[in-house]
């Protein structure tokens, strides 16, 4: 295939890749290139890239279309791959930057064994070694790492891939070490193996890095140092958060292994600044085609052969090939591909994440008594190493070198230091020495030595002034970051389309062009347009999300939806003549004319796949949109059910279920049966006790045991939960060794002639098939196999009649083979009561959904509700289903699962069932759980942005830009404040009302009752006394205040709540600290207007007067529970506010179940607020006016949570995170 030679700089000449598809950027040579390393000599190859958002969105489309799985390397070559040998190196070029080759951009390399340190590979191999065991124990479906116990955990459950290094946890921004690193039961086998992987891997992968072009290297470690991160696996390492360990069988599908990592795919979440390395270190006789890595959107591929390193951008599309016996040669069943695969993510390399990095007796920065009493310490450190969730002091050491490991524990410890001096007050300028603060911190080496960790270079200062010679460092590492990360990012596909900023800042310096979208190069050449233009699969974007209703064409031009945009009518366009060389652009006529019509016949036919799946033959991704279900997919039950409302529904039950579990942690199992007992006798003397003594020794029992009844019940369905799962597994694996294994031996059996004289050598399968087919050729009618005839344990007998004896059926026939299959399989079934064990029907089901959605799924309610009870409709369309299905008829229901949106995180349902599964790990907390909740956090982010707006305008300041909800504040700061009652003014109004001794006094009381009846007759901020003797003190005061006179109205009132105070009981009442409930009660408005009491106050002034009495000590505080049960009744504004927040739904039930729920969603709500800073303010400033801590043990004021909801509701449609 020609290249373009038009317009291209001097330093480069073109390389000509026969049959190359005109989608692949073309590849130029570079001679003598300055970014080529003279360590690791080889070729240098440039591509151009333009940044602009047209052509960004060809290349993305490009990498999609174009399929390589299952091509040999012969059929690479022919379709113009270019192989990348060990020295080579692929750069990219910035069409509209300054095009010098000192700022081409490197995307990939090829680093040999030949440049490797040979103790370093031996260490690898003496790794692999003990992660694969010995060879004769090495099969086709396990190797020992697999086998040990407790099972290691692999990135997803059904692959063969292991992350051994760290990980982070998306939902909750959590960076700790991985799953398989944790020691809190003590130290096993694999975390021994893991850890000689990621230091053995990670020294390779860092000489791979010690070849990087110039200016890599640098930029990179001073940003590690700068965020002081753990190095993992070698105390040198700077450039890799993460290591991958990929497994697969040489002899079976990699799909069937390695999941969606065997697909074309991009690493979404990678740093676009850092580099992946990968390098095998296979175990394969010899023979064997290698293992290839190929980048088929750049056209480039390579053999994989052992410790041969291939570094590059991960965010381009790549898949593996498999390796394979070459013809001739017999496979082995000990050929395995064993790949290494290091990485950061871009949160991780921005210094974005929450490190785990210990635990604390509590979540908040307490000094303990425990950690103050030197006994009990020891006892608190113990349990603390208990916790299930891994951190970076216990279990780093599992993935780092104690040279890497100590340091980065002196980093942590300075920077816990320094965050806690940093809230003292500035005027003491706090400042902290690195260098003696790591000399104060020692450590005992593995040769008795002890050591002082090494001081931290750029730590961050204190209290110190900004230009110290640390900072200026830090901030210049920061700047060439910043600038390391565009001029990389800027020229990869999915990280340009991906980033407005990086989309802004090309714009700003190459111009507006970068947005407008025309493609066309300097020279004047269009893009050649994606052939799959215009149809199905061309509905999604390539991030996956639904495009705009008008779509922007290859040259530009905009078409709407549903039209049909031509890609004939663009015309070629023809090069200069001055002096340029060529008379067209890349690609001929009939090249362009077949793309455009659709057509991928001659030396491109096999290279475009439309539509095919994720984990199938083609290189095209799914499509992450959800298309609209047919009618035969509404038949299936499950996917009906499986709505946004249910998945939410099992990820609280289980919430609820592991908190139960934690609670109930320290209690025996069979305590239950006394609690028990218990409430039985409880319940028969209310039932039978009346209204005596006994009835009430019965309500007071239910009363005591019920919650503690409820958390035993919660705690068992939480087991029952993993006991489903292992039951519905071993089920399902009967049945599938008798349609896998035992089928297919029969298969094989029944092809083959019997030889005489080879019985001793069958299996029991063989022989039982032989007999069966003898059956069928003899024609005989009936025949009866017993168990115990073919060496089998089982003592049953089956009687087969033979369907076909009228028909003449020879050995070795397709027919004679399916019916022997066929019978083999009844009669197996048959002898192992597999019917009785699990349906086939109940099998089907539940292996379609262990492999779609994973084994979690099995743990799910409604998942075991079908699996109990499954319908021959619930997984075949029509009535197929009651007419001898096969498992083949159970396809529609895999395709219809796989489009489903519960298996994409695009979609809210796929959200939802990856919070389920990650809480099912205990990857998450049962307290982040509802924080994480899709329908919870957008708002959560409104209700955030309101307290922080408020604590603004209470502090007289004014927002960093204009607000709508800061302006409403001003405005009427009663109806949209929503920390109101908490603040200043109020707790000055509230001040003013009690004597020197606390006590309410009748003055006070009436004062309380005018103020709530008319909110609005004072000032936010008041200047005057709130405290009146008498009703025309009041009403002078009201006039003041609202300029303007009282209305006769407003007269009566007030003086009908003066006498009503000096008729009722209320001074006397309110001296017996009466409950919150009797207070309410008290206040609150029964009958008719002219009836009332206290006229003009409602039941929400009323509740709002307990509330005042309850801060000053005059009434007791209200439960949860008592201000659950007001908002049930009497507060429409307060459940607006929580079903905006998602904790709420719109399901009718009934009321006592309403207080439930609404009880557990300020419980919830009070959790995630403690996590807001200004919020904690208000609720300390309430403790120190009041002199107490109204609630304990992590439980919130209810009455301040209560008003936040009861603002919100009115406030958030002014917020603009809405």
């Amino acid at each position: 295939m020609e290249a373009i030679t038009a317009n291209t700089d001097r330093d480069l000449s073109p390389l000509h890749l026969k049959g190359r598809h005109p989608r692949m950027p073309a590849l130029y040579k570079a001679a003598s290139h300055p970014k080529h390393p003279a360590s690791n000599p080889g070729n240098t190859y440039v591509f151009y890239t333009r940044p602009t958002e047209a052509r960004m969105q060809e290349l993305l489309r490009a990498g999609e279309a174009i399929a390589v799985q299952g091509m040999s390397e012969k059929d690479l070559i022919a379709a113009g791959f270019l192989k990348l040998l060990p020295g080579d190196y692929l750069l990219t070029r910035n069409e509209l930057g300054s095009r010098a080759a000192c700022d081409d951009v490197p995307v990939s390399y090829v680093v040999g064994p030949e440049l490797r340190c040979p103790k370093k590979m031996f260490n690898l191999d003496l790794a692999r070694d003990k992660f694969m065991g010995p060879v004769e124990e090495i099969t086709e479906t396990s190797v020992h790492f697999e086998r040990l116990k407790p099972k290691p955990k692999p990135v997803k459950e059904g692959t063969r891939c292991w992350s051994l290094g760290t990980t982070l946890e998306p939902n909750t921004n959590i960076e700790a070490p991985c799953a398989n690193t944790k020691a809190n039961n003590g130290v096993r086998e694999y975390h021994d193996i893991g850890h000689d992987i990621v230091v053995a891997s990670t020294k390779l992968a860092m000489e791979d890095i010690g070849h990087a072009p110039e200016g890599i290297r640098e930029v990179l470690k001073a940003e590690f140092d700068r965020h002081g991160g753990p190095p993992l696996g070698c105390a040198e390492n700077y450039a890799y958060h993460s290591v991958q360990c990929n497994l697969a069988f040489a002899g079976r599908s990699m799909e069937a292994q390695m999941g969606r990592y065997a697909g074309i795919h991009r690493d979404e979440r990678d740093c676009p600044g850092h580099y992946s390395t990968m390098f095998a270190r296979s175990k394969l006789p010899p023979n064997y085609e290698p293992a290839r890595m190929i980048l088929p959107g750049l056209g480039v591929y390579v053999d994989m052969n052992d410790f041969v390193g291939l570094t590059f951008q991960a965010r381009h599309e790549h898949v593996g090939s498999p390796a394979y016996p070459k013809p001739g040669t017999e496979p082995s069943a000990t050929a395995y591909r064993l790949a290494f695969i290091h990485y950061t993510s871009e949160r991780v390399a921005s210094g974005g994440t929450r490190q785990r990095i210990g635990a604390l007796p509590t979540t908040q920065a307490f000094l303990a008594p425990e950690m103050r009493t030197s006994k009990a310490e020891k006892d608190l450190v113990k349990a603390l190493q208990t916790d299930s969730f891994a951190n970076f002091i216990r279990d780093g050491n599992w993935i780092m070198e104690d040279d890497g490991f100590v340091p980065y524990v002196g980093r942590v410890t300075y920077m816990v230091v320094r965050y806690l001096l940093m809230q003292a007050h500035s005027r003491f300028e706090f400042e902290l020495d690195p260098v003696q603060f790591a000399q104060s911190i020692s450590w005992k080496s593995s040769d008795g030595s002890r050591y002082t960790v090494p001081a931290w270079d750029m730590a961050p200062t204190v209290q110190g002034v900004p230009d110290h010679e640390r900072e200026i460092k830090r901030q210049a590492s920061e700047a060439n970051f910043k600038e390391h990360l565009f001029k990389h990012g800027s020229l990869i596909p999915s990280s340009f389309n991906n980033s407005s900023s990086i989309k802004d800042e090309a714009a700003r310096r190459y111009g507006p062009s970068v947005r407008t979208g025309s493609i066309r190069s300097e020279d004047g050449c269009p893009m050649i347009p994606d052939p799959s233009e215009a149809t199905e699969t061309d509905k999604a974007s390539p991030t996956g999300n639904t495009r705009s209703k008008e779509s922007t064409t290859a040259n530009g031009d905009r078409c709407k939806e549903g039209e049909q945009c031509s890609t004939r009518k663009r015309k070629r366009a023809r090069m200069d003549e001055d002096g340029r060389e060529g008379g067209q652009c890349e690609g001929t006529d009939e090249a362009a004319e077949a793309i455009s019509v659709g057509q991928t016949e001659g030396r491109w036919q096999g290279l475009f796949q439309s539509g095919n799946p994720l984990g199938t033959t083609g290189a095209h991704f799914r499509s992450r949109s959800r298309k609209p279900a047919t009618k035969e997919e509404e038949s299936f039950k499950l996917l009906r059910e499986l709505t946004i409302e249910a998945i939410e529904d099992e990820v609280l039950e289980l919430r609820a279920e592991i908190q139960a579990e934690e609670e109930m942690q320290d209690e025996e199992d069979d305590d239950y049966q006394e609690i028990r007992d218990n409430i039985d006798e409880a319940h028969d003397a209310v039932e039978n006790g009346g209204v005596g003594e006994t009835a009430l020794v019965g309500v007071a029992a239910i009363v005591k045991d019920a919650r503690l009844l409820l958390l035993h019940v919660q705690r068992q369905s939480n087991r029952l939960r993993e006991l489903r799962r292992s039951l519905i597994k071993a089920q399902t694996a009967l049945r599938s060794w008798v349609e896998g294994p035992v089928a297919q031996e029969a298969y094989h059996a029944a092809n083959k002639g019997r030889s005489a004289g080879d019985g001793a050598k069958q299996s029991w399968v063989s022989k039982l098939t032989n007999d069966i087919v003898d059956m069928l050729v003899a024609k005989q009618k009936k025949r009866l196999f017993k168990a115990k005839d073919y060496g089998l344990k089982w003592r049953k007998e089956v009687n087969v009649d033979n369907s076909q004896w009228r028909k003449n059926m020879l050995r070795g026939q397709e027919g004679t083979t399916t019916e022997a299959v066929s019978i083999v399989v009844k009669v197996v079934e048959k002898w192992v009561n597999a019917e009785e064990v699990c349906d086939k029907k109940q099998a089907w089901f539940a292996s379609v959904v262990e492999e779609v959605m994973g084994e979690e799924a099995l743990t799910m309610n409604l998942v075991w509700k079908l699996y109990q009870d499954v319908k021959p409709a619930h997984i075949i369309p029509g009535d197929k289903g009651y007419r001898n299905p096969t498992k083949k008829d159970v396809e529609q229901f895999r395709a219809s699962l796989e489009n489903h949106s519960v298996v994409d995180q695009d979609h809210r349902e796929g959200q939802l069932f990856e919070l389920y599964k990650q809480l099912l790990k205990r990857e998450v907390s049962p307290s982040d759980v509802v924080k994480s909740l899709p329908s919870v956090s957008p708002t959560w982010t409104s209700l955030i942005e309101m307290i922080q707006v408020a604590a603004v305008f209470d502090n007289d300041e004014q927002p960093n830009k204009t607000n709508r909800y800061f302006k409403k504040l001003q405005d009427d700061p009663q109806t949209y404040h929503p920390m109101r009652e908490r603040t200043s003014s109020r707790h000055k109004c509230r001040r003013e009302l009690t004597n020197s001794t606390g006590a309410f006094t009748h003055n006070s009381m009436f004062s309380l009752i005018v103020w709530r009846v008319y909110p609005q007759a004072f000032a936010w901020h008041p200047e005057r006394s709130m405290l009146y003797s008498s009703p025309d003190g009041f009403l002078l005061a009201y006039a003041a205040i609202t300029k303007a006179s009282p209305s006769k109205m407003v007269k009566r009132t007030v003086e009908r709540i003066w006498s009503s105070l000096k008729e009722t009981r209320t001074d006397t009442f309110t001296r017996s600290y009466p409950t919150f409930e009797d207070c309410y009660q008290h206040f609150r408005p029964n009958g008719a207007l002219e009836t009332r009491i206290f006229p003009g106050l409602s039941r929400t002034g009323a509740f709002d007067v307990a509330c005042d009495l309850a801060y000053a000590g005059i009434c007791q505080p209200p439960t949860t529970a008592d201000v659950a049960k007001y908002i049930v009744h009497m507060n429409q504004g307060a459940m607006t506010g929580l079903k905006a927040l998602g904790l709420m739904d719109s399901k009718k039930i009934d009321i006592d179940a309403k207080r439930r729920q609404v009880h557990q969603a300020l419980l919830d709500l009070g959790s995630m607020l403690i996590t807001v800073p200004e919020y904690g303010l208000y609720e300390k400033e309430v403790a120190d006016e009041y002199g107490l801590e109204l609630y304990r043990g992590g439980e919130v004021d209810p009455m301040g949570v209560e008003h936040i909801l009861r603002n919100f509701s009115h406030a958030r449609k002014y917020l603009d995170c809405e």
